[in-house]
């Protein structure tokens, strides 16, 4: 390159060829060293200025790198001799700790002993509590067990109890008012004698209203009640309420108002229930209030019916809004001396109204009056059909009866005979079937009780009205929502099913909707 500088400067503008030499890194120092002195000789001078400022770039950059690496070690140094001071310290530190780790430990075994011994008195104590207390557990639950053994025998015997007495209470006091009810329908009876026989029949049904009320009470304790649900006639049914107690007002000159425009038609439900619900707020309404109006309303709200019984009465204090409704409670002690009553009415109401997915509200306030709003699920039903059953009118129609009780058969076939050209009874199953094997039998009319005593009740009834169809009849079983579940009388094929109790004219009306009621009602028991 000394010799030929020109071949030199040739070189070099191949190895520098696209490579920006001011960036160039610290190994090319030596190859900008030798373009400087090579460009100088050939005179290109700012070839060889570009790459002398190169060259001090990277002695700078060296310089520089030199610099701090003696700054680093320094540094390090530094901070290696205060790492050492640091481990020092640290070592004493820890001599400190072991020191006092020796006395905590000499202290913690002393008292770690202590609570060994002790714990070991308190183990020993302890086992003992436990084993008494499980001893005193396993003579608690056998005491349990043996008290929920009574009262499950306690809960039978009060079940058991109320089935009897339901039926044993219920037919006598069915039987006498429904033999009250034909004398009063006799005309041949004087005047005097009929006056005596309604006294009689006022006490009764005081009487049947008063049992009702404790039956349905236990019944309800227990969860025993059975509703029905087939279709009846709403508007109807509550026209027939509004006349009776339009009747009770009129004994203590009230007013009484009913709208009953907006109230739907046939709807489907347990129509003996639905009544005894509105007989009880209807009969509060007239009993507490002395002077002034009782009304009765009812209206459709969406898929609800809403039957709200008013009265301008004595009212009820907001305090006493839910105690009304607690049973045998009275307002003030001498609400039952001056209205008379138990205080289980409401109750009543109340648990029977919840039974059937429904409410019962109330607003009042003392010498304001009071309005009961009962509120239950609308479930609209299709008309039932107005044609005479078997295409013969009841007045032309031959009965067949099955009731064991002779009261309750005697007090339903003279209510029947004057609806029908012929109404016969007989006692049990085996009868039945012999008579409707002579045939001539229209209707064929079935307590349900008759079958208890078969081995399988439903299908006994079944055989009965399959009976009945093969003689050109039709069939009614009359039962007890309390006995009988509904859906399984259903299974039996009969044409209807009637939940008692069943006034004479409901059912001359289910066998033959063209015959007229009469005015009285007589209850088939």
């Amino acid at each position: 390159m000394r010799h030929d500088p020109h071949r030199a400067a040739a070189l070099l503008d191949r190895v520098f060829a696209g490579v920006d030499v001011a960036t160039t890194p610290s190994a090319l120092g030596e190859a900008h060293r030798v373009a400087t002195e090579a460009y100088r000789q050939v005179g290109r001078l700012d070839d060889a200025l570009a790459h002398l400022a190169a060259l001090k770039r990277i002695d700078d950059k060296a310089a520089q790198l030199a610099t701090d690496t003696g700054n680093a070690l320094m540094a390090a140094r530094f901070d290696s001799s205060n790492k050492a001071l640091q481990i020092a310290k640290l070592r004493a530190d820890e001599a400190q700790r072991r020191a006092e780790l020796a006395r905590t430990r000499s202290f913690l075994l002393g008292g770690a002993l202590f609570v060994v011994i002790a714990g070991a008195g308190l183990l020993g104590f302890g086992l003992v509590q436990i084993r008494r207390s499980r001893n005193q557990v396993r003579a608690a639950n056998v005491d349990l067990e043996a008290s929920n053994l009574a009262l499950a025998r306690a809960l039978k015997a009060k079940s058991d109890f109320l089935a009897t007495t339901s039926h044993e209470f219920r037919t006598p006091l069915n039987g006498i008012l429904g033999m009250t009810q034909v004398l009063l329908a006799d005309t041949d009876l004087p005047e005097r004698a009929l006056g005596r026989l309604a006294i009689l029949q006022d006490a009764g049904k005081a009487m049947q209203t008063l049992v009702e009320d404790v039956l349905d009470i236990a019944m309800l304790d227990t969860g025993k009640v059975r509703l029905a649900n087939a279709p009846f006639d709403l508007r109807a049914l509550l026209g027939t309420l509004a006349d009776h107690w339009q009747v009770e007002a009129d004994t203590k000159q009230l007013a009484f108002g009913r709208d009953l425009a907006s109230c739907p038609g046939v709807i489907e439900g347990d129509a003996h229930r639905i009544a005894q619900v509105i007989g009880h707020l209807l009969s509060n309404a007239v009993k507490f209030t002395p002077a002034g109006t009782v009304s009765l309303a009812v209206r459709a709200d969406g898929d609800k019916i809403e039957i709200a019984v008013a009265d301008t009465g004595i009212g009820i204090p907001a305090d006493q809004h839910a105690l009304v409704f607690e049973k045998f409670h009275q307002v003030d002690a001498g609400t039952s001396r001056r209205f008379g009553g138990v205080g289980v009415g409401l109750t009543v109401a109340r648990n029977l109204a919840a039974a059937m997915d429904g409410s019962i509200a109330l607003e009042s306030a003392p010498g304001r009056g009071t309005i009961f709003r009962f509120r239950l699920p609308l479930r609209e039903a299709a008309a039932p059909s107005r044609g005479p059953a078997n295409g013969v009118r009841l007045a032309d129609a031959s009965l067949l009866l099955v009731e064991p009780n002779r009261l309750a058969q005697s007090v339903t076939v003279h209510g029947l005979k004057p609806l029908a050209a012929m109404v016969e009874a007989v006692a049990d199953l085996a009868a039945a079937h012999a008579r409707l094997a002579r045939g001539g039998v229209h209707h064929l009319i079935v307590q349900a009780e008759s079958a208890t005593r078969a081995p399988d009740p439903q299908e006994a009834l079944r055989a009965l009205a399959a009976a009945a169809a093969r003689a050109g009849a039709t069939t009614t079983i009359l039962f007890a929502p309390a006995d009988f579940a509904e859906v399984a009388l259903q299974a039996t094929g009969a044409a209807r099913l009637l939940a008692k109790p069943v006034a004479i004219p409901a059912l001359a009306a289910a066998l033959a909707p063209d015959v007229a009621a009469p005015e009285r009602a007589v209850r088939a028991a």
